[in-house]
């Protein structure tokens, strides 16, 4: 994927979304990149409420918003972020008590839980955002978690694929170590290691993307362990190929 950020050489504050991130040479830059980055490149919604009635408003009347951080639903059953709710939290987690201004209440609930919180869209009341706080409503805040599950869901499939274990020849050896194993698969350049189990293989060489050889670890435990390898890009995923018989 490609994003494109437009700095403006100005120490004006300001900054917007769109088709292109655009930020200036203000105090907090980078901070407002981030958050017009949320927009851009991840399609989410400023999680802030505004005073001006020409951005937003006293109450959100609109239909469900598309924007994945923030809804007009106001029960557990109807939140698009409904697996991620914080157990046992009230929805709404916390309600404006007077929707002709801003609730600028510190949060009733602690950091981080995942809730729906009035006051999101520019909108006092009527639509809700997850979480007390978030980069999309303050800058210096991290991203909440629907954010980053947002972010994760346009990202991952951009990722490098992990690696995987095809085959492990000899498949089969001492309980004691020792036995030179060569694994086959793909994904293995830059690997930091592989386990047999729960326990690190010793000599490990990474002869190719597709190869690997290594010394066999003493077993901690009896029968087969599944061989596993470990890169910058996660571990493989365990098969019935990566098998290795301790005997």
């Amino acid at each position: 994927m490609a994003l494109t950020f437009v700095m403006v050489n100005s120490t004006t504050y300001g900054g917007s979304g769109g088709a292109a991130a655009v930020f200036t040479l203000a105090a907090g830059a980078a901070e407002i990149g981030l958050h017009e980055m949320g927009h851009t490149a991840f399609h989410l919604a400023d999680e802030y409420a505004t005073p001006s009635p020409t951005e937003g408003g006293n109450s959100y009347a609109g239909p469900a918003p598309l924007e994945p951080n923030v809804t007009n639903a106001n029960t557990a059953a109807t939140s698009p972020w409904s697996a991620l709710l914080t157990p046992g939290v009230a929805i709404p987690t916390m309600s404006n008590p007077d929707c002709s201004t801003i609730d600028s209440r510190p949060s009733t609930v602690a950091a981080g839980t995942v809730g729906a919180f009035e006051g999101a869209r520019y909108f006092h009341c009527g639509i809700y955002r997850p979480e007390y706080d978030c980069r999309m409503r303050t800058l210096g805040q991290p991203f909440c978690h629907v954010c980053s599950g947002a972010i994760s869901a346009v990202l991952t499939p951009h990722l490098p694929a992990g690696p995987t274990v095809t085959a492990v020849n000899p498949s089969s050896g001492n309980s004691a170590g020792g036995d030179n194993i060569t694994i086959t698969g793909t994904g293995f350049t830059g690997a930091t290691a592989v386990n047999f189990g729960s326990v690190a293989a010793t000599g490990v060489t990474v002869v190719s993307d597709a190869q690997i050889t290594c010394t066999s670890p003493p077993a901690n435990v009896s029968g087969s362990v599944d061989v596993t390898v470990t890169t910058p890009n996660g571990a493989s995923a365990t098969n019935t190929n990566d098998q290795f018989a301790y005997s």
